[in-house]
């Protein structure tokens, strides 16, 4: 894995090379924080705080490997809750406004985390 180790002189919040993956890594871990004040099952914990420690190394070193590998995964769920959402939806036999709502809501969380993890897929790509 080829890292630039940044020392605290050496780091930029807002360099133009890393700033996506900054950003992203920022929004992952907001989604995930959000995710484990709903939950309170011990697997789900344990998932989200392996997960948000992989982006705090990402958001501060940015390594070129777990930038790509963090979007695979973030891909891989996005489109997993997706079917998930379409799966629920599927359960309501009349369409009502809440079975509307659960589509709608539910599949732009999934696009927004499809998104992202193809952001940090570009992003692993660009770096040099």
């Amino acid at each position: 894995m080829n890292a630039k180790v940044l020392t605290p002189s050496q780091f930029n919040l807002f360099d133009k090379q890393f700033f996506v993956s900054r950003i992203t890594c920022f929004l992952f871990i907001g989604l995930l924080l959000m995710y484990l004040i709903e939950t309170s099952g011990i697997g789900a914990t344990v998932v989200c705080l392996s997960l948000i420690s992989l982006f705090l190394v990402q958001f501060i070193f940015q390594f070129q490997l777990l930038n790509g590998l963090l979007g695979g995964i973030m891909f891989l769920l996005g489109v997993y809750f997706s079917l998930a959402v379409w799966s629920e939806f599927t359960d309501f036999e009349v369409v009502t406004r809440a079975a509307r709502q659960l589509l709608i809501m539910g599949w732009g969380g999934c696009l927004l985390v499809i998104g992202l993890a193809v952001l940090l897929i570009r992003s692993a790509l660009l770096q040099e």
